[in-house]
């Protein structure tokens, strides 16, 4: 049986079934693309699924509820074979509560869906289904990027044009705390770079963005001479004066470095 119409089935045999069609049409009403509805509706259809062999009540389903599936069930789940990740069920079913509540099935509050959730999880899409990243990749990446639109956009749209190179350099600077050594700071430029080339898939100019988020520079090997003086580079001949053949052959490479200023 394919995902489609397992996820048919599983909702034909639940509680949620007289509620599809209200959850469908406040996407379509919300103009969400079908792909994205269509991610929903598995993610839909794994809950109730989860909700009839629970022998849960929905007029108690809350996002208690929820984190008890995605923590909980998620976790061990051997019901079905395809994966959507955790963000993706999370915001689906956070609008499921919304429209329970909306159609008098429930009466829990739950935390509103902001665009920024709705970007990250386009962004994880993105990272899955294209780049082919891991889900623990797609967390960390995600974690960093999310703290860059929280702050700049709050609960207001995601707008790109309105990150300036200034917001970003300033960013930056406030996550250094976070890092103890430069190789774990370069994740941060990492994911931020990462994201800014997603946002260029959509259309959105954001060369002067990925300019500004540099790698920090590797002063690891800073001790080493740039140079060898006269006496090493006497030195380094003389152990080379042998007439072996391998020997000739690595005094030949020394003297043309040497020549072109290489050592």
């Amino acid at each position: 049986m394919n995902s489609f119409n397992q996820s048919t089935l599983w909702l034909a045999e639940s509680p949620l079934v007289p509620y599809i069609e209200a959850y469908k049409k406040y996407f379509i009403q919300e103009s969400y693309s079908s792909k994205t509805i269509k991610s929903y509706f598995h993610c839909i259809a794994h809950f109730a699924h989860w909700v009839t062999q629970s022998n849960l009540d929905i007029l108690h389903i809350n996002e208690a509820t929820i984190e008890e599936f995605i923590n909980g069930h998620l976790l061990e789940c051997t019901c079905t074979n395809s994966y959507l990740s955790v963000r993706i069920m999370h915001a689906a079913l956070i609008h499921l509560i919304r429209i329970l509540n909306d159609n008098g099935i429930t009466t829990s509050s739950c935390r509103k869906v902001t665009p920024t959730d709705e970007e990250l999880q386009a962004y994880d899409n993105y990272m899955n289904h294209v780049k082919g990243l891991a889900q623990k990749t797609r967390r960390q990446y995600l974690r960093i990027t999310e703290r860059l639109l929280s702050e700049k956009f709050s609960e207001t749209p995601v707008i790109i044009s309105a990150i300036k190179p200034e917001d970003v350099r300033q960013f930056i600077n406030r996550q250094k705390k976070r890092y103890s050594t430069s190789g774990n700071f370069s994740v941060l430029i990492t994911a931020l770079r990462g994201y800014f080339r997603y946002r260029t898939t959509c259309g959105d100019q954001v060369n002067h963005l990925i300019g500004v988020a540099n790698y920090p520079a590797n002063w690891q090997l800073s001790s080493l001479p740039k140079a060898l003086n006269n006496e090493e580079v006497e030195c380094l001949l003389e152990t080379l004066d042998n007439n072996r053949a391998s020997d000739r052959k690595t005094k030949a490479i020394v003297h043309c470095a040497l020549d072109l200023g290489l050592l």
